[in-house]
Formats: structure tokens, C-alpha cells, sequence
């Protein structure tokens, strides 16, 4: 009798430690899954804390730049070309119609934009200008975009940063050029609001460069 007590009581406790080592084996894998949890949680808040913190410092930083740049824009035209504020209203304008038609109208007011600039810092003449390459460039009226890189070239003393503006105007001028001439055939060309708002961003800072070579010949 004794022995099968004995018996009854080891099974019972045999079972007991059982469940007991069962219990303990879910603890402590709930403990190491809270543990791996915490931990993500905690770089999570990491990397979004300072994504947070360097979103608002590069803003800050990009801020402090353009305003920059539209403080020497601002002078710039108001001292030298102040009816090219009237064409910055119009492209402001026309690009809160955000429409095809619109966004191909601020474009084209960009071209007049760069034309007004142009003839305040080159004036157009029937005689070409040599470049320092030895190159001939008409720098009529229409040649906003010769004149404004003969300006640069009289100014700028650096060749490979001549160059560098010169591909620029390039650019931006065939692409606005490509808009005005379909605009004069009464075709609107299909300009995305993409496009519109680098060709506007661009033709800004082109201005921005121009207004900084004008106080002074710049190295």
C-alpha cells in the first residue's frame, strides 16, 4: 500500500514539475519574444526620431539657401530688370491653374523671362560675339541664350565653371525654346506638372547665378 502511495505521489510530482518546466519554457519564450519586440521598437523610434531630426535640419538648411538665392534675385531685378517681376507673377499664376495648357503658358513665360534678363545684361546687337573659344554667336534679340552665356564668359574667369553654366542655359533654353515654338503654332506642348515646376526651379537659380556674377567678376 505504501508503495503505490509513494508511486501516486511521484507521478504526481513528476507532473507537477512537468507543467512547471512547460510553464517556464513559455515564460522565457514570451520574455525573449517581448525582449526581440522592444528592441525593434526601439530602433524603430531610433531611425524615425532621427530621420525626423535630419528631414528638419536639411529643410532648415535648403531654406536658409533659397531665401538666399531669392534675396540676390530680388535685388538683382529690381536694380537691373524690374519688369521681370511682372513675368514671375505670371509663371506664379499660371502654375496654380495646374493645367497642360497653363503649365505650357508658364514655360513660355519663363523664355521671356530669361529674354527680359538678357537684354539687362547683354544688350542684343546685329554684330556676333567671338567667344574665347574663337566661336561666332549671334546675339541678336531672339538670342537670349548666347547673350546670357557671353555675359558669363566676360564675367567669370574659370573656364571649366563657364562651361558648366554654358550647358546649363543650354538645357533649360532647349526646353523652353521647344515650348515656345510649338506655343507660336498654337499646339500646346504636354507638359507635366513635374516638369513645369524643375523648368520653373531651374530658370529661378539660372537667374540666381546671373544676379551673383553681376555684382562682381567672380574667379
Amino acid at each position: 500500500m505504501a508503495v503505490a502511495e509513494n508511486f501516486v505521489v511521484a507521478r504526481a510530482t513528476a507532473e507537477l514539475m512537468s507543467k512547471q518546466a512547460n510553464l517556464l519554457d513559455s515564460i522565457k519564450s514570451a520574455y525573449q519574444q517581448n525582449a526581440s519586440l522592444l528592441s525593434a521598437l526601439k530602433g524603430s523610434i531610433h531611425s524615425y526620431a532621427t530621420e525626423c531630426f535630419i528631414a528638419i535640419e536639411f529643410s532648415d538648411v535648403a531654406q536658409d539657401i533659397f531665401e538666399q538665392a531669392r534675396e540676390d534675385v530680388d535685388i538683382f531685378i529690381r536694380a537691373k530688370c524690374p519688369e521681370a517681376a511682372e513675368k514671375l507673377v505670371a509663371i506664379n499664376e499660371r502654375m496654380r491653374e495646374d493645367d497642360a495648357e497653363s503649365r505650357s503658358a508658364a514655360l513660355t513665360s519663363c523664355r521671356r523671362l530669361l529674354m527680359s534678363v538678357a537684354n539687362a545684361i547683354f544688350s542684343a546687337s546685329e554684330d556676333s560675339y567671338v567667344d574665347g573659344k574663337g566661336k561666332s554667336r549671334k546675339v541678336g534679340q531672339e538670342q537670349y541664350k548666347n547673350r546670357i552665356v557671353a555675359f558669363l564668359e566676360q564675367r567669370l574667369q574659370s573656364q571649366s565653371t563657364t562651361a558648366i553654366l554654358s550647358s546649363e542655359i543650354e538645357h533649360l533654353a532647349a526646353r523652353l525654346d521647344v515650348v515656345y515654338e510649338k506655343a507660336c503654332k498654337g499646339v500646346h506642348e504636354n507638359v507635366t506638372i513635374e516638369e513645369a515646376r524643375l523648368a520653373v526651379i531651374q530658370t529661378y537659380l539660372m537667374i540666381a547665378e546671373i544676379a551673383r556674377f553681376d555684382a562682381e567678376t567672380v574667379a
